[in-house]
């Protein structure tokens, strides 16, 4: 449980800030970019990332992609399986470097495609 401070307002910050705008575009040789807009960059006492989740059915489980550091808004996956269906969501978060409380937006709407 946040007791305020630092702590709310990471918390504040994080939820008010969801990633919107998700697109997606299939390249050639198995290579998807997503597009997105929605980050917490005036967030002066920590760090903002995001995560990006993706799987392979509609039914399946998320797996976590692992992004190194800012990845303004875009991201290209490469070695995906030509004609597999791709399900996505991303979110972003805060971290609060003082008090090392880490706070999440909501996820964005799931984004369908197939790989090329």
């Amino acid at each position: 449980m946040l007791s305020g401070g630092k702590d709310q307002i990471a918390c504040t910050v994080a939820t008010s800030v969801k990633v919107t705008g998700l697109k997606a575009t299939a390249l050639s040789k198995g290579r998807i970019q997503l597009k997105w807009t929605g980050y917490p960059t005036n967030y002066k006492n920590g760090y903002s990332r995001y995560v990006i989740e993706y799987k392979t059915s509609a039914k399946g489980a998320y797996k976590r992609l692992k992004l190194s550091g800012d990845s303004n808004g875009s991201y290209t996956l490469k070695s995906l399986k030509k004609g597999k269906t791709y399900y996505f969501r991303i979110r972003s978060y805060v971290k609060d470097t003082n008090s090392y409380v880490k706070a999440y937006s909501s996820y964005s709407k799931v984004l369908k495609i197939k790989a090329k």
